[in-house]
């Protein structure tokens, strides 16, 4: 599986993911797990590498990946109260991203709540509010020492994100949607990098 690529298939190797979960009551817990050979191919390793403006070594080295970890849904909804709260952790290890033998860990997740309000309107069928935190936290990682270009870094990210949803249809919403983001390298010499955003949409969405 691959979702970044227009092709189906694009990867030299098969990837596998599975995920399991028992719900008991309207509460669920689950675990996901996912594993690649390899999550790149042979042409990316060598249009990024360094001579050509990338950070790839070029040399044909297989970039191992895995992800797991759990995921929990806890629900007042089986006593008739709309609150819900989602949370899922990932731990994430790839073994060679660079093509300089040096490997990349990091984790991270996400907890979400949130709320759903009946309207009796003609035009409007409920309103859903949520509020959610996200982070992620990297080790250290530098191929410089060996070659490369990459590093130091030890990133560190998080987003607070609040918004609505008006369901005007089953499957026609209008989302407003605040965030607030920001990253942080505290390796980098000879300054630490600080990065920060605010962003704010109004979008449509329409499933079928």
């Amino acid at each position: 599986t691959n979702g970044s690529n227009v092709n189906a298939d694009p990867n030299t190797e098969k990837d596998f993911f599975g995920h399991v979960g028992i719900r008991w009551w309207g509460q669920r817990l689950g675990f996901f797990g996912y594993y690649s050979p390899d999550i790149y191919d042979d042409n990316q390793r060598e249009t990024a590498t360094i001579s050509n403006g990338g950070i790839m070594s070029g040399r044909q080295l297989a970039n191992r990946t895995y992800s797991f970890g759990p995921d929990l849904t806890l629900s007042l909804e089986p006593v008739d109260i709309p609150i819900w709260l989602e949370t899922q952790v990932l731990f994430n290890r790839e073994s060679d991203p660079t093509g300089f033998k040096k490997a990349f860990s990091w984790w991270g997740g996400f907890t979400q709540l949130n709320g759903k309000l009946p309207v009796n309107a003609k035009f409007l069928q409920w309103i859903i509010g949520y509020a959610r935190y996200d982070w992620l936290q990297g080790d250290q990682f530098n191929d410089a020492a060996v070659g490369g270009v990459t590093g130091p870094v030890k990133p560190r990210e998080w987003q607070v994100v609040g918004g609505l949803q008006w369901y005007i249809l089953e499957n026609l919403k209008i989302v407003t949607e605040y965030s607030r983001r920001q990253f942080t390298n505290n390796e980098s010499a000879p300054q630490h990098q600080r990065v920060t955003d605010n962003f704010f949409t109004v979008r449509a969405a329409i499933g079928f």
